[in-house]
C-alpha cells in the first residue's frame, strides 16, 4: 500500500482498485455523519485516509476510486469552496484575482471542461450560487466522519450564541447582494461579447448602476461612460456606437436615434433616416403650419 497520502494520488484507477482490496477498512470505522448539508458523501477510501492520515485533509478530487464526479454540481461547489479557502478568499470580489492557472494548479482542471475550459465562467456560475456561502469551505467539516469531540461553546470563542447568530447573517446578507459579473474581470472568455444576450446582460446590470429606471434614462448615456463601465467590448461589437448597440439590443424599448445627444455617425446621410425623422417630427406638430416655426 502507498506510504503517504501523496502516493494515493498518484494512482491510477486499476492501481487503486487492487488497493483497495487490501484495505483493512473494518479497522476505520467508515461510518459518515449525517451532516446538515450532505454535498457529498465520502467513499470508503477517503473515509479510510481521512482515519489513516488524521491531520491532512484528503482531497477526494485526487483519488482515483471513481467516486467524485466533476459533471455533478455539488461536487464542483465543495471544490471551488475550497479553492477558495486555499487562495484566501474572503469576499466575493476576492474571486476577480483568480487565474487559470491557479484552478489548474489546484487539481480543477477537469473542472473547467464543463465551462468551455474558462476559469471565468465556472467562478461567475458557482460563486453566484446561493448556496455558495452558506455551507462551510472546510472539507473536513463537510466529510469528515464521527467523532467523540464536543463542539466548542460559542461563549468560548468570546461571543454569546445571539451575536454568532447576527455575524452570520450580517456576512451571508453582505454576500448575497454582490455577484460576480464575467465583464469585471480583467479579460472576458474569448467570444463572450458576441453573444448578444451577454451584451443585454450588461446593459440591464449597469442601468440601476447609472440611477435608469426607464428605456427614456438612456438618453443620456454617453459613448465615455459606457467605456469607463466596461462596455468596450459591446463597443466594438457595434461599431464603437453606443447609440447602435442599445437601438439593436433593445428594440422594444423604440429608442430613436435622433433623441441621444450626438446621432451615430453618418446617421444624417441616409435618406431613410432623415424621412423617419420627419415623421416622428409630424407627429409632434399640431397643425400644417407649424412646419413654419420648424
Amino acid at each position: 500500500l502507498p506510504s503517504c497520502l501523496e502516493d494515493w494520488y498518484q494512482l491510477n484507477r486499476k492501481a487503486t482498485d487492487a488497493a483497495l482490496l487490501l484495505l483493512p477498512l473494518s479497522s476505520a470505522n467508515p461510518t459518515p455523519t449525517p451532516t446538515s448539508q450532505p454535498t457529498h458523501t465520502p467513499s470508503l477510501l477517503h473515509l479510510y485516509l481521512h482515519h489513516k492520515y488524521p491531520h491532512e485533509e484528503v482531497l477526494p478530487w485526487k483519488l482515483c476510486d471513481g467516486h467524485w464526479s466533476w459533471g455533478r454540481r455539488e461536487q464542483q461547489l465543495l471544490y471551488f469552496r475550497w479553492l477558495g479557502q486555499q487562495l484566501e478568499f474572503v469576499v466575493v470580489s476576492d474571486w476577480y484575482s483568480l487565474t487559470y492557472q491557479q484552478v489548474v494548479q489546484h487539481g480543477g482542471h477537469q473542472l473547467l471542461q464543463h465551462y468551455g475550459n474558462s476559469h471565468i465562467y465556472a467562478a461567475v456560475s458557482l460563486v453566484n450560487s446561493p448556496d455558495f456561502f452558506a455551507s462551510p469551505s472546510s472539507l473536513s467539516k463537510i466529510m469528515a466522519p464521527a467523532t467523540e469531540t464536543e463542539p466548542m461553546a460559542s461563549s468560548e470563542k468570546g461571543l454569546s450564541e445571539d451575536e454568532c447568530v447576527q455575524d452570520d447573517e450580517l456576512v451571508q446578507n453582505s454576500q448575497e447582494r454582490e455577484k460576480l459579473r464575467t465583464w469585471k474581470f480583467p479579460a472576458v472568455p474569448r467570444g463572450h461579447w458576441k453573444d448578444r444576450n451577454n451584451q443585454r446582460e450588461f446593459f440591464l446590470w449597469l442601468g440601476p448602476r447609472l440611477g435608469y429606471s426607464s428605456p427614456e434614462d438612456w438618453y443620456s448615456l454617453t459613448y465615455k461612460v459606457l467605456l469607463e463601465n466596461g462596455g468596450k467590448g459591446i463597443l466594438l461589437q457595434h461599431g464603437h456606437s453606443h447609440i447602435k448597440a442599445l437601438t439593436q439590443l433593445f428594440p422594444e424599448w423604440e429608442l430613436l436615434p435622433w433623441r441621444f445627444f450626438h446621432s451615430p455617425r453618418g446617421f444624417w446621410s441616409s435618406r431613410s433616416n432623415q424621412r423617419s425623422y420627419l415623421d416622428w417630427l409630424e407627429l409632434k406638430l399640431k397643425r400644417y403650419s407649424d412646419w413654419y416655426s420648424v
